[in-house]
């Protein structure tokens, strides 16, 4: 019932104005929690819209096919959901869920099946365009502008090749820069956490740094682009950190802290090189006897 008054209410909205209320589903693979590749895709996709258009989940319905038997149905179907809500970071979020397994609930369009979780969301209204706007989007085509940062940046990828980004100064010569981040170009396995193969060097030159300089301490921080999401950019950096845990750096002299999208390189996102830059994990460096 709460379902069906939180749809009418925001179907209320649409009929004065711009905003509406539209529907995604996504697919799995027979009686499984594993999604189709064109979902997983589409997932990717819907989650670029939701950072750059403001769209806002509101109701999760899931279901399996009929042969299922009744209990073993809601099972499959909860775990279908509680996968989606993972992956869309929405687990606290104030969504309706409705774990409908092998029961039907009347929609208004033809799935393909019904092994799928259907996603509704709220589309808000966009601000009427006028001729300021239209002026403003042709001045906010130069380049973009830099956010001043309380600490400057080291260096990105564009500036500098992975050999010379990770090349502190000799041990015995100059000190280490504590004061500036040294950013990874880490790249990472689709929206998730785990580290490319192709990227895992870049990983074990940090645990050289920290190898040839045993009184230096590291705080690695995740950042992601396009919208908040402390959950990557956490995971992310932990990832760092629970590599060089393996590689036998103490945890006394690491630590990490997702800050979602609170301190981007460039502000606003206006490319796709912008999000790169965006999209990082980055190391602040201090000796033994300072805490960052």
């Amino acid at each position: 019932m709460r379902s069906l008054v939180y749809i009418i209410f925001f179907l209320g909205i649409t009929a004065t104005s711009h905003a509406s209320v539209e529907v995604v589903s996504y697919y799995f693979q027979g009686n499984s929690i594993q999604l189709t590749q064109a979902s997983l895709d589409k997932i990717i996709e819907f989650q670029e819209k939701i950072n750059l258009n403001g769209f806002q989940l509101i109701e999760f319905n899931s279901y399996t096919q009929r042969e299922l038997e009744r209990r073993k149905s809601v099972q499959l179907a909860a775990k279908r959901v509680n996968l989606l809500l993972y992956l869309f970071s929405a687990e606290e979020d104030p969504i309706t869920v409705n774990i409908l397994g092998n029961q039907r609930k009347a929609i208004n369009f033809k799935p393909k099946h019904w092994n799928r979780v259907d996603i509704y969301y709220f589309i808000p209204e966009k601000e009427p365009s006028t001729k300021e706007n239209n002026l403003e989007k042709q001045i906010t085509k130069a380049e973009p502008e830099v956010i001043p940062h309380k600490l400057p940046i080291h260096a990105t990828p564009e500036k500098m090749e992975d050999h010379e980004l990770l090349s502190p100064p000799a041990a015995g010569t100059e000190k280490m820069d504590m004061s500036t981040p040294l950013v990874l170009p880490i790249l990472f396995v689709g929206d998730t956490w785990k580290i490319k193969d192709e990227s895992l060097h870049l990983a074990y030159d940090l645990q050289g740094i920290l190898k040839k300089h045993p009184t230096v301490n590291a705080h690695i921080r995740g950042h992601v682009c396009c919208g908040r999401n402390k959950r990557i950019s956490r995971n992310r950096a932990k990832a760092v950190y629970d590599f060089l845990l393996e590689e036998g750096i103490s945890k006394e002299r690491i630590s990490f802290k997702g800050y979602s999208n609170d301190i981007p390189l460039v502000y606003p996102e206006r490319s796709a090189k912008d999000r790169s830059l965006n999209r990082r994990v980055d190391v602040l460096f201090s000796d033994s006897n300072e805490k960052i």
